[in-house]
């Protein structure tokens, strides 16, 4: 399913078709293919498992190796790749991608008998399994180690950041936290943070798009009631993301303005809903 929109995406994109033409190929190149070319193949499939249905959104995970008999080429072709796909999102070719994310590359070993360089990166889709969504958002992400302050200085969209907070995550060694301000370019976490550690900070811009935030504690039982915007939530689940200290965990369901957990909560215990009205 995600392969049509990967080949659409990568052919459409001017820089990348200069490159490798129509030559982009799924799981198995066609005998004596002329280089440079591309080659996708789908690593696996996550579910979001819900109790109340079937997964409204699956993760989708790619690898994407690019060929070629000249290194700048394989690598003018990876740089063009991760142009045309990294934060895509919108309907394309019937599939809902409501993000894509570019998660690693790395260089492949040559081969010398046939002389060919190779570039292999992969990507994390997330599909949306109904409906559609919007394309008219910007997203970005940027990562920081080394943090000094606790505070990490944006430049990615020339360092402007959303005015509204909830159109921003942050997370520290792949822990979401809701602690933190926003000043400026800056976002200052709201605790002590280690040379070592890695803060990540994504955004999106969007005039279609209205972002939420709530942060519940001292809850006992299994149930947060939501307020914001309210208390109306979008009536697909797929545009809610609950964290449990942190963790992002999808053992709940909805019901009304109720997020009910599958297990009780301790008082101690953070949990943050966050999701978006289009």
């Amino acid at each position: 399913m995600i392969g049509k929109s990967i080949y659409t995406l990568l052919t459409n994109d001017a820089t990348f078709a200069a490159l490798a033409g129509l030559r982009v190929y799924p799981t198995t190149v066609p005998q004596n293919a002329v280089f440079p070319y591309a080659v996708y193949t789908v690593t696996g499939t996550n579910p979001m498992n819900q109790k109340d249905g079937a997964s409204p959104l699956d993760e989708v995970f790619v690898q994407l190796d690019m060929y070629s008999n000249l290194y700048l080429t394989s690598q003018s072709m990876a740089s063009a790749a991760r142009s045309a796909l990294d934060r895509e999102r919108g309907t394309v070719e019937g599939v809902a991608i409501d993000r894509c994310i570019f998660e690693g590359q790395q260089d492949g070993e040559f081969d010398p008998q046939l002389g060919v360089f190779w570039v292999s990166q992969d990507y994390r889709f997330r599909v949306k399994l109904s409906g559609s969504v919007p394309s008219l958002a910007e997203f970005y992400r940027q990562q920081f180690t080394g943090v000094l302050l606790n505070t990490v200085t944006i430049t990615e969209n020339g360092g402007v950041l959303p005015v509204n907070t909830a159109q921003i995550s942050v997370f520290v060694n792949g822990a979401y936290t809701s602690d933190f301000t926003v000043t400026g370019s800056d976002i200052e976490i709201g605790f002590d943070i280690e040379l070592t550690d890695i803060v990540t900070v994504t955004f999106f811009i969007s005039d279609l798009i209205n972002a939420f935030k709530q942060d519940f504690t001292g809850i006992t039982g299994t149930t947060v009631t939501v307020t914001e915007n309210g208390g109306t939530l979008p009536s697909d689940t797929a545009a809610i993301t609950v964290y449990l200290n942190g963790q992002q965990t999808n053992e709940w369901t909805k019901s009304g303005s109720n997020i009910v957990f599958d297990y009780s909560l301790f008082a101690s215990d953070l949990v943050t809903v966050k999701f978006i009205i289009y």
